[in-house]
């Protein structure tokens, strides 16, 4: 499945991105559920890893120098904020055990300038 520009635009700035959570799907894949702030929420069948490039590329962000940048800046540390723009900066935090391998992910991100009032994500214990 292709995210369209269409797609990401409603995502990252129609309705805005709060949180990125990793999730397994129906059949147990590997997904992820996007969070907005009108509280909504949907899931995709892509991992976060491959949102994040997405969300690069529609921000025409070149992921290799910005995460160089990043190293360099904050000493070199490997979970790296996503700088996407001034409002959206997304912090890798753990969400989630692995259960199927040990490659599946297990970090999402949440929006740095996001409310928690009236806000939280559901977190399903799969252990």
């Amino acid at each position: 499945m292709q995210i369209t520009r269409e797609a990401m635009h409603t995502y990252l700035v129609d309705r805005g991105l709060m949180a990125l959570a990793p999730e397994y799907g129906p059949a147990g894949e590997n997904g992820c559920r996007l969070y907005f702030k009108d509280g909504g929420s949907c899931w995709l069948h892509k991992t976060t890893e491959a949102f994040k490039d997405k969300a690069y590329e529609f921000y025409h962000i070149d992921r290799a120098a910005r995460k160089a940048d990043d190293r360099a800046l904050l000493g070199g540390r490997e979970m790296l904020p996503v700088w996407l723009h001034a409002k959206m900066i997304l912090m890798p935090c753990k969400m989630r055990t692995s259960v199927l391998i040990d490659s599946d992910g297990y970090y999402g991100d949440v929006n740095l300038f996001f409310s928690t009032e009236g806000f939280a994500l559901r977190r399903k214990r799969y252990y």
